[in-house]
């Protein structure tokens, strides 16, 4: 499934798995907390690779797109799913959007695309287990 983004000159969408691009995403997830008013957010780009690299189900070449203007990281979008001990096998997206490029339709065309895949990726696991949507 393709991300379909908005009209913007220069913009492109990528997967993750270039040099550096641990380092890219503790770079948006700072830009996009400060921009929210939390000071206090702390993420080294060796968090972010433990955690990526510890997180189950969780192909970052399929799972993961970066969106780009001018060859700039500006978002990116990151979907996964897991079972919950005694409960519904959760399928969940995380997007980040820095502050410059919000109200852009960027956001927006990240839900779609985490929405849509994620759909895929239910509709061929098993039919018995339920299976439940979040978001953060």
């Amino acid at each position: 499934m393709d991300l379909q983004l908005p009209d913007i000159p220069g913009i492109t969408a990528r997967p993750f798995g270039r040099e550096g691009d641990y380092q890219r995403v503790a770079d948006l997830v700072l830009a996009e907390a400060r921009a929210d008013g939390q000071d206090d957010v702390v993420i080294t780009a060796d968090e972010v690779e433990v955690s990526f690299r510890n997180t189950e189900a969780m192909d970052l070449s399929e799972s993961f797109r970066f969106v780009e203007v001018d060859g700039e990281p500006v978002a990116y979008v990151v979907i996964r799913w897991y079972d919950e001990t005694d409960g519904p096998r959760v399928y969940r997206h995380m997007c980040k959007v820095t502050e410059g490029w919000r109200g852009k339709g960027i956001g927006s065309a990240m839900l779609g695309w985490a929405q849509g895949h994620l759909a895929e990726l239910a509709e061929g696991h098993d039919r018995d287990k339920t299976k439940a949507y979040r978001t953060s």
